[in-house]
């Protein structure tokens, strides 16, 4: 929804009635390291299920989180040590709890979809994700070596079915197009 240009003409967009049901969510992990990797996915919501299977699959154990206070994290107590901030404080509460490196991997995505992307369909998100994390985490590594490593995977990946002409509107442009689903094999979460 568009804001109209006379602010007394305007409608509280964080109302419900509001809202449309193609709002996503992205949930992203940052490494805090040299060479640091990212891992992002797709969400229809910042959903603590989502943040689990995660966390539980991509973060070695012993590792350190470092969270907002969103309530859907608050699962990820028994996984992980965790330092949360409250930004309704302060932006960082603690040394050791910045969240920067997640907010900025958030600032580029927001930049990239209006500068790259123009427009980020929801159905196609996860791919716009991953590319993003992709791009991420290869920033700054020199063109040579990140087109090697493009032209190696390419040519070591078989052919994607979900992607094989869905720009021919074939029948199967209306299957579900997932380029990573966050909850594959996620069956029965402990403790829900």
């Amino acid at each position: 929804m568009r804001p109209t240009n006379r602010a007394a003409n305007r409608a509280d967009r964080r109302v419900a009635k509001n809202q449309t049901d193609k709002r996503m969510a992205v949930i992203a992990l940052r490494e805090r390291s040299t060479g640091a990797r990212t891992l992002a996915a797709a969400a229809s919501d910042e959903r603590g299920d989502v943040a689990w299977h995660l966390v539980r699959n991509h973060v070695r154990e012993g590792a350190e989180l470092r969270a907002d206070q969103h309530k859907s994290y608050d699962e990820l107590v028994g996984l992980a040590t965790m330092v949360r901030n409250d930004h309704g404080k302060a932006y960082v509460e603690t040394a050791d709890a910045s969240t920067n490196q997640a907010e900025s991997f958030f600032s580029r995505a927001r930049r990239a979809e209006i500068g790259i992307y123009h427009r980020m369909a929801g159905k196609y998100l996860d791919w716009y994700v991953a590319d993003l994390d992709w791009r991420e985490d290869l920033r700054r590594v020199d063109f040579r070596s990140v087109g090697e490593r493009l032209l190696t995977r390419v040519m070591a990946t078989p052919v994607s079915r979900s992607m094989a002409g869905y720009w021919q509107r074939q029948d199967k442009r209306h299957q579900a197009l997932v380029g990573w689903d966050p909850l594959s094999g996620l069956g029965a979460v402990p403790g829900r």
